[in-house]
């Protein structure tokens, strides 16, 4: 957004300063086991289940269609109960439910429409989300301060969230990649673990308290230049 401001507005790079958006560490943090219970029971998922979940509205930018396909190809172990859960609401839901039902995914690829993001965390294990093109997503935000693993595609906005400490990064389209990882995941319990961690971490750094100081410093900074040029 930034890089395409300085661009549109013919003002150079240095005269802007950056502020990232913020999300609240007290209201999404990760679910405690009580109360994954309660949320899983409330959508019909045994606590055995293993959950893959995405959100975001249903249209061509969130890549859907990938990532169904890569569920698709996602080996189950013998008796292992893996589903997939699209939130969201759009213009491609009609596109995507006949799409979940010619590939014969029904019964385990569902689209509940719009959630609380409180639930969207307590029913995952892992965090997809398969964008073609995106900048700094909130529900991406979310979910890794939710402590979940993530799986993303290599774009501009995801790329300044996900590292190979919290999760992976795949090319956009390319429901091989996002299939590898899913499945790494999928077997990995302790790999999760290590990537639920890292994810609340990294997402610490723009808690609400952080961002007011930001923007305290940003004004401050202001203030100067404008003393100075008087």
């Amino acid at each position: 957004v930034l890089e395409t401001a300085s661009q549109q507005l013919h003002i150079p790079r240095e005269k802007f300063l950056l502020n990232y958006s913020t999300v609240d560490l007290r209201k999404i943090r990760p679910a405690t086991s009580s109360g994954r219970s309660l949320i899983r029971e409330k959508y019909r998922i045994r606590s055995d289940t293993f959950v893959f979940t995405t959100a975001g509205r249903l249209v061509e930018q969130k890549g859907h269609e990938y990532l169904i396909e890569a569920f698709r190809k996602i080996r189950f172990a013998e008796g292992k109960d893996v589903k997939l859960f699209i939130f969201g609401e759009g213009i491609r839901r009609a596109e995507l439910e006949a799409r979940v039902k010619e590939r014969g995914l029904a019964g385990t690829v569902f689209l509940p429409g719009v959630a609380p993001v409180t639930d969207i965390i307590a029913i995952a294990d892992v965090f997809v989300f398969p964008s073609l093109w995106e900048g700094m997503s909130l529900v991406l935000l979310e979910a890794m301060a939710g402590g979940l693993p993530i799986v993303a595609t290599d774009v501009s906005g995801s790329r300044e969230l996900v590292s190979s400490a919290n999760g992976y990064l795949v090319p956009p389209k390319d429901s091989d990649a996002l299939a590898e990882k899913m499945q790494i995941l999928l077997e990995d319990a302790f790999l999760r673990t290590r990537f639920a961690a890292a994810s609340r971490k990294e997402a610490e750094k723009f808690s609400i308290e952080r961002n007011i100081m930001d923007v305290q410093k940003m004004i401050e900074e202001g203030l100067q230049k404008i003393h100075k040029a008087l």
